[in-house]
C-alpha cells in the first residue's frame, strides 16, 4: 500500500523559500494521491480552477478530486481552513 503525503505543518503565505511562515499542524496522508492534494489545495483556499492537473488526473481514473467522495478523518477542511 502506498501513500501520498503532505507535510501542512508550516505553510508559507508567498512563496515557497521566502513567503511568511504560517503555523498549520497538519500531516495530511491518503492512497488516493488526488484525493490528498484536493483536500490540501482546499485548506488553502485553491480551488480546482487553479489546481488543473486534479481534474485532469479525474479524467485519467488517477484518483478523486471530488470532495464529496473523499473520507476525511480528523478535523474538517472549516477548521483547518486558512487562505494562502
Amino acid at each position: 500500500m502506498k501513500f501520498q503525503i503532505i507535510d501542512g505543518v508550516i505553510g508559507s503565505n508567498g512563496w515557497e523559500l521566502g513567503g511568511q511562515p504560517i503555523q498549520m499542524d497538519l500531516i495530511i496522508a491518503g492512497e488516493d494521491p488526488a484525493a490528498v492534494d484536493r483536500v490540501g489545495s482546499k485548506i488553502i483556499g485553491f480551488g480546482l480552477k487553479e489546481v488543473k492537473y486534479l481534474k485532469f488526473g479525474m479524467e485519467k481514473q488517477l484518483g478523486t478530486a471530488n470532495l464529496e467522495h473523499i473520507e476525511i478523518i480528523g478535523k474538517s477542511i472549516s477548521e483547518v481552513y486558512h487562505e494562502f
